[in-house]
């Protein structure tokens, strides 16, 4: 209290000296606003892995941007889920390959909740081939895809970021960036490229309090793995030091660690979630 009432702005509710539990018979209007969900971002949010991250962060209590290139239907189910589930959300639409509609994307974002958190780049893509029957279209398409996604977002998220001195960014990579798999040359160079720019971007951005780190996923349940020829199928089981496929709500359960202050020492790192096979 000062001399002349409640303190500057408290109106009614004057601000205890100590945190003290207030009874509830004496809460009434004096109670403190609930304080403001996380927003997280998630691109690539159709596929199996993007679905889960989505899900995950919602059931965490953050404000989720479900981003989709051309699967709207998909999307819209899946936002559907969330506010069925008492979570809050928005679609983004938007070929992320091209920085103005990524700028899009995040005003989007930033139009439907105050602050972006946490994002998170899945977005990409794979043409499983040898390399000898790779077209230049094709590499360039997979590049593409997979590094100027997480490019354009990126840098357009960073302002916001920055300003506020508090952000954590995770890049979905691969297994494949860390031990080559036969006829994934050019997802495997995308995916490498995606660590690179991780570990780089960690040292940029860190003093500014923004994270940056990496999951590497392996063989995880999913319809492509479904379309994979039985042997093949079964190699890549036994592969991992666990001998069973992943889940994608195992990846996405990495990422909203990565995407917590849990893990707010933790930045420039990759973190494999493949049952072992990289070990």
């Amino acid at each position: 209290m000062t001399p002349d009432g409640p303190r500057q702005g408290e109106g009614n509710c004057p601000l205890p000296l100590f945190d003290a539990p207030t009874p509830l018979a004496e809460q009434g209007s004096c109670q403190r606003p609930p304080p403001l969900p996380l927003g997280a971002l998630v691109t690539g949010a159709t596929g199996p892995i993007g679905r889960a991250l989505v899900l995950a962060f919602a059931r965490a209590g953050h404000f989720v941007g479900v981003h989709y290139h051309s699967d709207e239907p998909t999307a819209r189910e899946l936002l559907g889920q969330v506010e069925s589930s008492g979570g809050r959300g928005v679609l983004l639409a938007g070929d992320l390959r091209d920085p103005d509609a990524a700028g899009r994307a995040l005003a989007t974002f930033l139009d439907a909740h105050p602050t972006i958190d946490v994002l998170v780049n899945n977005a990409g893509l794979s043409r499983d081939r040898l390399l000898v029957f790779v077209e230049p279209a094709e590499w360039r398409e997979v590049l593409s895809a997979n590094l100027d996604t997480a490019y354009t977002l990126t840098r357009a998220a960073l302002r916001p970021m920055v300003a506020r001195r508090k952000g954590s960014i995770v890049n979905v990579s691969s297994v494949s960036a860390l031990s080559g798999l036969p006829g994934q040359s050019a997802y495997a160079a995308a995916k490498a490229g995606l660590l690179g720019f991780t570990r780089a971007l960690a040292r940029e951005v860190g003093r500014y309090g923004v994270r940056v780190n990496a999951i590497a996923p392996g063989a995880i349940e999913s319809p492509a793995v479904d379309r994979l020829a039985p042997d093949r199928q079964e190699h890549l089981r036994v592969a991992a030091c666990l001998e069973r496929f992943g889940r994608p709500e195992e990846v996405a359960q990495v990422a909203l660690f990565l995407g917590s202050d849990a893990a707010s020492f933790i930045t420039g790192q990759v973190l494999p979630v493949d049952g072992g096979a990289s070990s």
